[in-house]
């Protein structure tokens, strides 16, 4: 089934994000020490966290190339990317306030949760789909 213009661009796009979490998932494993001191946060913590950011990017990778719908999907990256926004406010004014302690958890906590229900809902709708089909 060939894809419409703004399907091609919504692929693109779904695409593109994970390749870009994928960069944020390798930066921050080469980036370890001083990343997990910057955040005030333990290194396995942050590791994990760019594990799971790294298989959220995988399946938003995989779902550009294998969902035959996109329209309706792109509110999920668009509300991740929101409360991301929203968690790198409130860890840069913790870390404004003094209280850098908190800053690894609010911003790698919302990384690992949110990253991980992205990649659930994602999948979700791949089986869904794969079973309307089969």
């Amino acid at each position: 089934m060939s894809r419409s213009g703004r399907e091609r661009l919504l692929a693109f796009g779904f695409a593109a994000d994970g390749v870009f979490k994928l960069a944020v998932a390798v930066a921050l494993t080469v980036l370890i020490a001083p990343a997990s001191t910057l955040l005030h946060a333990d290194p396995p913590l942050a590791l994990l966290t760019a594990l799971v950011i790294a298989g959220s990017g995988i399946v938003e990778i995989g779902f550009a190339m294998r969902a035959a719908r996109l329209r309706g999907h792109s509110r999920f990256l668009a509300t991740y990317d929101a409360g991301l926004v929203i968690a790198s406010l409130a860890a840069w004014w913790l870390a404004g306030e003094d209280r850098g302690g908190l800053v690894g958890a609010v911003w790698l906590g919302y990384q690992l949760a949110a990253s991980t229900v992205l990649a659930a809902l994602l999948l979700r709708k791949l089986r869904s789909a794969a079973r309307d089909l089969g």
